[in-house]
């Protein structure tokens, strides 16, 4: 047995009808057992969420719930995101500074190895133009002992 009635239900607890089919509704769940029951059901529902903790949703929860209806990507407003650009650009930033920074300490002259340091550290002098015990060190010392004759 569906009551035609049952339907004024929820509006009923929510207080969206006026104040005549309030009086109406009211009249008509005294004497009909579906909707009493049905009525005091839904109060005690309303009367749960009522009491329940409310939490704040996070910033991004509105945007996101929005565009699966409209049936879109979100747009990403989160923090996060910004966050991490914010940190690569200071990242790059650091790495320019020290740089240039570095690179004009070697064109200014400042303190370090002088050239002749750095000459004598690449020099080839200090190697033996040939080992003495290979082919090529054999051949150098018999020219140089025919030179010397």
């Amino acid at each position: 047995m569906k009551c035609s009635q049952s339907k004024m239900v929820s509006p009923y607890v929510d207080g969206e009808l006026t104040v005549g089919e309030k009086v109406q509704f009211e009249s008509h769940a005294r004497g009909c057992p579906e909707c009493s029951a049905r009525l005091e059901a839904f109060q005690g529902m309303h009367a749960a969420f009522a009491g329940a903790e409310r939490k704040k949703a996070p910033a991004w929860f509105s945007a996101k719930v929005r565009a699966r209806v409209a049936g879109t990507r979100p747009q990403r407003t989160a923090a996060f995101p910004l966050l991490v650009r914010f940190a690569e650009i200071a990242v790059v930033l650091l790495m320019i500074t020290v740089g240039v920074i570095s690179g004009g300490l070697l064109v200014s002259g400042a303190p370090g190895p002088s050239m002749g340091d750095i000459a004598s550290t690449f020099s080839l002098e200090v190697f033996d133009p040939a080992p003495p015990d290979s082919v090529g060190g054999v051949y150098l010392a018999m020219t140089e002992a025919n030179n010397a004759k």
